[in-house]
């Protein structure tokens, strides 16, 4: 079956019905986000608890239209059977960890690091989303994540770009050359939330 994915200007031909890759690690590495000074780092084989330390969420503080963003967001993700929890993340010492997300459990984990204060939380909302959307293009029941830039060559041009030299140098020596792709849009998607919205409802769209 084929149905049309518009997107950033982009119309693509999707194949859905791709085979599954299996069962996948409780919460894939490559999903997980941390960061010094905002340059978003590697993480292998960290694990999250099942509560958030009390009061980090209460914290934060929103505007109007950051509060509507997160809204917009989660409808979203809700729409097409993601839970989005706030845990506390184990994590090495001196490491901050921000979130994941896991294509088999379909649940996105903000971490610690983005309830730091609201761009972090919607930075980390956006990146993980972009990770569903990922999900999505091959059909979220085939828990087979992959880069829109794989379907869309002139979505990875843009790529290329515009992201920053040091965050593609961070993602070649920090991620598995098979994992680099799905990371730096997610990297470049992070900083264009209400895209990564429009991609959610486009894909939930698609799902019903």
């Amino acid at each position: 079956m084929k149905i049309l994915f518009v997107f950033l200007g982009i119309t693509s031909a999707i194949v859905v019905g791709f085979p599954s890759l299996g069962q996948r690690i409780s919460i894939e590495p490559q999903f997980f986000v941390s960061c010094n000074n905002n340059s978003l780092g590697f993480i292998s084989f960290e694990k999250c608890r099942e509560s958030i330390e009390p009061g980090q969420p209460g914290s934060l503080h929103f505007t109007d239209s950051e509060r509507l963003l997160v809204d917009r967001l989660k409808t979203a993700l809700g729409d097409i059977k993601v839970t989005v929890r706030e845990e506390s993340c184990e994590s090495r010492k001196g490491t901050t960890l921000y979130g994941s997300y896991n294509d088999e459990t379909k649940k996105l984990i903000l971490c610690q690091g983005a309830l730091a204060n609201s761009r972090a939380y919607i930075d980390t909302l956006a990146h993980e989303s972009w990770h569903v959307v990922q999900d999505c293009l091959n059909g979220m029941e085939t828990n087979n994540s992959i880069a829109l830039s794989e379907k869309n060559p002139s979505f990875f041009a843009r790529i290329q770009g515009d992201i920053p030299e040091r965050i593609l140098d961070d993602v070649k020596k920090l991620y598995p050359e098979e994992k680099q792709m799905t990371e730096l849009e997610a990297r470049f998607m992070e900083k264009q939330p209400n895209e990564v919205w429009k991609a959610l409802k486009a894909c939930a769209t698609r799902s019903r």
